[in-house]
């Protein structure tokens, strides 16, 4: 059980997922926590348990039908409120005194009275209703006090009145950190899996042209792993990410760890991309969000090289690492590669441009894929001569 006495985090305090029951006055007046994930174990929150924190949003599990009175009262800095129990049920004063609540989602598609002081904000607030179900809420009271009511699922992230590709832009610059005052976070979660990431831009424009959905996400098996290579250019000591398998992408993301580099210029490569929009920022330093898709849901050509080239203005060092990659399909599967970090795929750090050199020839070297299989002359992408990586565009 959660209670006065479980451990405070500050910034951001893990609940662990051993927790059932969020006692009354667990985390009363902590104002330095403004982040918080409840687990899908808490089947019970008590009174009073944000009550003053710092908390800007929060996710209320199905898994709690009920919240107790004053559980998020007087969270002055509470903006978001996502509240997914499909019957849930609130306390006295559950969000009251929350001025920035601005937005609330819930699930219930036949509202539960409430009293006046469980919303306080509502009538500067919008609220997220299942679809079928505003015209419930417009003649119950005090839900019928909100702002604006609107019904989703519903795509139109910048709230531009028109699900386009726009909003597939979008979902992109908000992965990336760049996301407009007008987008909503709560309508970009697509394909409903708890993250916003380019899968749901994919799924997105799968919805937009009418496709069926087909969402899945996992992780990379072990037989792709070998796949993915990042590797540095002898030419001009630019990195490379390089992709081989017959997988049809259409989109990525990924972080690009370099605390002692800066990044010059990023591109995919022309050879491979099939319209694909390329769109990176720095949101820290030494770190940077990368995302490619195409608004067409085109895949990447061909089947083996170089996706993507960076210049850094220092390429060398332990420190160049990618993290949290996703490739996803034209169908909206998503999968999770491992981290990479520079030289990881073979322990050679780096590549050659062209066909194997006079010297190499001469001394019949063997070539390799990066598979393991034995060529008899080198293919396009990374090839292995002589223990050599050697990129073929």
């Amino acid at each position: 059980t959660a209670t006065n006495r479980l451990v405070y985090g500050g910034y951001n305090t893990v609940i662990p997922n051993t927790v059932t029951t969020l006692g009354r006055d667990a985390f009363y007046g902590r104002t330095r926590l403004t982040q918080t994930s409840i687990p899908s174990s808490v089947t019970a929150m008590e009174e009073d348990v944000f009550y003053g924190t710092g908390l800007t949003s929060i996710v209320v599990p199905s898994s709690i039908t009920h919240i107790g009175s004053n559980a998020f009262a007087h969270c002055l800095n509470l903006e978001k409120a996502d509240i997914r129990g499909s019957n849930q049920t609130y306390g006295q004063s559950a969000f009251s005194n929350c001025p920035n609540l601005t937005r609330v989602k819930v699930a219930v598609v036949n509202p539960a009275a409430i009293t006046a002081n469980v919303f306080s904000n509502r009538t500067n607030a919008t609220l997220y209703v299942p679809q079928g179900a505003r015209d419930s809420y417009l003649v119950m009271d005090y839900w019928q006090d909100f702002q604006q009511i609107k019904e989703y699922p519903d795509h139109d992230v910048n709230q531009d009145g028109e699900v386009d590709v726009v909003d597939v832009v979008d979902i992109a610059r908000y992965v990336v950190g760049t996301p407009r005052t007008e987008f909503e976070e709560f309508l970009a979660d697509v394909n409903e899996n708890d993250v916003v990431n380019v899968a749901d831009a994919v799924v997105l424009v799968n919805e937009i042209v009418g496709n069926q959905n087909f969402v899945k996400a996992e992780t990379a098996p072990a037989a792709m792993n070998d796949q993915l290579t990042l590797a540095q250019n002898e030419e001009d000591q630019s990195l490379s990410l390089c992709l081989s398998g017959s997988t049809g992408f259409t989109a990525f993301q990924m972080e690009l760890h370099a605390t002692e580099a800066d990044v010059e210029e990023m591109a995919l490569n022309a050879e491979r991309k099939n319209g694909q929009q390329l769109i990176y920022n720095k949101v820290g330093e030494g770190l940077w969000r990368i995302v490619a898709l195409s608004t067409s849901n085109h895949t990447l050509r061909q089947s083996e090289g170089e996706v993507l080239n960076i210049r850094l203005d220092y390429a060398g060092g332990d420190d160049i690492r990618l993290t949290d990659i996703h490739f996803v399909t034209a169908q909206g599967a998503d999968i999770t590669f491992p981290d990479l970090t520079l030289g990881d795929a073979t322990g050679i750090e780096t590549i050659g441009y062209g066909q194997p050199d006079a010297e190499d020839r001469a001394n019949s070297k063997t070539i390799y894929d990066l598979g393991g299989r034995r060529l008899n002359e080198t293919q396009r992408g990374v090839n292995i001569v002589g223990g050599k990586k050697v990129l073929v565009k």
